[in-house]
């Protein structure tokens, strides 16, 4: 047991001894005194709130910031003949402003960001000698200089167009279904599935709803709801119950809405044998690659339930004298549009045509 403390005693102490060695600053102007600042800020802010901790940290931040930087001076960090130097500064820098001062360090905005910091950065570098004083570096450097520049700025106006191509996508993801064929830009994984468009996840949703609402209901309330002007009445109603704002049900509802006014929801009820087939069409009426017209459907079949017969029995039917006849067979037959009606419901499908 003695052994195994003074294995941990010994390794604690080399450790204690070098991060000493490696913070203890050889002379106060270093950049180990930076870093011990920033420690020591972090401390402070710890036992701070409000606005003297946030304060607080962004100086420890900016100690951070500037001790980094002078540390990667020194001891630069090279992988094969390409300089991380900037890189790692310009990704600290995009961590604080978008993490500590803006609180959201997954914004999009951060991938545009970086290469324009690590090319200031550069400049800057380029610009100022040890001291930190102007210099003009020579011709071939300033040419250098522009043409990182160009290929800085190019690699964010990539970024920028990436953000923005995928902001519309997942705004509207029915474009997905679009052929890109064409396109010098936009290229479809084939071994990504596309995703549903908001027109399509509507109609699953109206397709359940409706087979809730005309399920086991009377034929004549089947009828009466089958009627133009009352199936526009409650597919709007069935349309505002799957809108965000109207639903809490986050498992079929999604909270993007940029789709959802650019679909127009139609129905049509055909006699069909014993019943009606019912169409939902959902149909796109925003922006689309070709001239064709995108629309999903939903065919459901709504059938009166067969009644039992109504053919009087032939059974032998004894009454007694003097009271009234009263047929109890079980094949008396039901009232005329009381029948219950059963709905099914085909897959949704997705149809083109052309304007």
């Amino acid at each position: 047991m003695q052994t195994i403390n003074d294995f941990f005693r010994k390794q604690l102490l080399g450790f204690w001894k070098w991060l000493e060695k490696s913070l203890k600053p050889p002379i106060v102007f270093s950049y180990q005194t930076l870093i011990l600042l920033s420690i020591y800020s972090l401390a402070l802010g710890i036992l701070t709130t409000g606005f003297t901790n946030r304060a607080i940290i962004a100086c420890g931040w900016m100690f951070f910031l500037l001790g980094t930087a002078w540390a990667l001076n020194e001891k630069p960090i090279r992988i094969g003949s390409f300089l991380l130097n900037f890189w790692i500064i310009a990704v600290l820098i995009c961590v604080f402003i978008f993490g500590y001062i803006l609180e959201d360090l997954f914004q999009p905005e951060l991938w545009v960001t970086l290469p324009l910091i690590v090319i200031l950065i550069t400049t800057i570098n380029e610009f100022t000698n040890s001291k930190l004083q102007f210099q003009l570096p020579s011709v071939a450097i300033r040419q250098k200089i522009i043409t990182q520049w160009a290929v800085h700025l190019l690699i964010s106006c990539w970024m920028q167009f990436f953000i923005v191509v995928n902001d519309i996508i997942e705004g509207y993801p029915v474009l997905v279904r679009e052929d890109f064929g064409n396109s010098v830009f936009v290229n479809k994984l084939p071994f990504l599935p596309a995703p549903k468009s908001r027109g399509e996840v509507a109609l699953e949703f109206v397709t359940t709803v409706i087979k809730e609402r005309f399920n086991n209901q009377s034929w004549q309330t089947v009828e009466s709801l089958l009627e133009p002007t009352n199936r526009k009445q409650w597919i709007g109603e069935i349309w505002q119950e799957f809108l965000p704002a109207n639903s809490d049900n986050s498992s079929i509802i999604n909270s993007n809405t940029k789709e959802n006014n650019l679909w127009e929801f139609t129905t049509s009820a055909i006699p069909e044998n014993n019943g009606y087939l019912l169409a939902l069409i959902a149909e796109w009426q925003g922006p689309r690659a070709g001239v064709g017209k995108i629309s999903f459907v939903s065919n459901c079949e709504i059938q009166r339930a067969i009644e039992p017969s109504s053919e009087p029995s032939t059974e032998l039917l004894v009454r007694p004298l003097g009271e009234p006849f009263i047929n109890n067979s079980p094949n008396s037959g039901v009232p005329e549009g009381t029948s219950p009606s059963k709905i099914e419901c085909r897959s949704i499908e997705e149809v083109r045509r052309n304007s």
